[in-house]
């Protein structure tokens, strides 16, 4: 069982000045990142690691996180993107990462979810939203979600949840 740190520049070759090469895809369970400047998360890190279980991508000045950067990722469990620059929670993002239990997004800028965000996360538990910017829960935005137990909302201001919002 490996670790990948990610401690410097991150392109599609290397990882913080190590060729991937050198790593067995199956060892690796742990991509970490911290203290970095990363403005994507390239589609590359999990389709060579299709054993991640844990992605942490923590202050990393990560702007957005798309749907194919997340293709590969049936394995997740833990997703870590705290202390970020998010500002929105794309439909579909997290389609493929159904073992995902637990999402951290605390402290970035999200300030707009959309409807089925979420969707595909069915072994989803615990969702972290502390600190950021939303005003409003949209209809649908945590739908179809049956393991859900919790979400944490605090420090924000949310003025209105939909209805139909779960």
């Amino acid at each position: 069982m490996e670790n990948i740190d990610i401690n410097d520049e991150i392109d599609e070759i290397t990882i913080g000045g190590i060729h991937l090469e050198q790593f067995n895809d199956l060892s690796v369970i742990r991509v970490i990142a911290e203290n970095q400047r990363m403005s994507f998360l390239p589609g590359s890190i999990l389709r060579r690691f299709s054993n991640t279980q844990v992605l942490t991508l923590r202050n990393v000045q990560l702007a957005q996180i798309s749907q194919l950067s997340l293709s590969n990722c049936q394995n997740l469990q833990n997703i870590d993107l705290r202390n970020n620059l998010l500002t929105t929670v794309q439909a579909g993002v997290f389609r493929n990462c159904g073992n995902v239990q637990q999402i951290q997004l605390q402290s970035n800028l999200i300030n707009e979810l959309h409807a089925d965000g979420f969707a595909g996360l069915n072994s989803l538990t615990w969702i972290f939203f502390e600190s950021n910017r939303l005003t409003s829960i949209p209809a649908f935005a945590f739908r179809g979600l049956p393991n859900l137990e919790v979400i944490m909302l605090n420090s924000n201001l949310i003025s209105s949840i939909d209805v139909d919002a779960f």
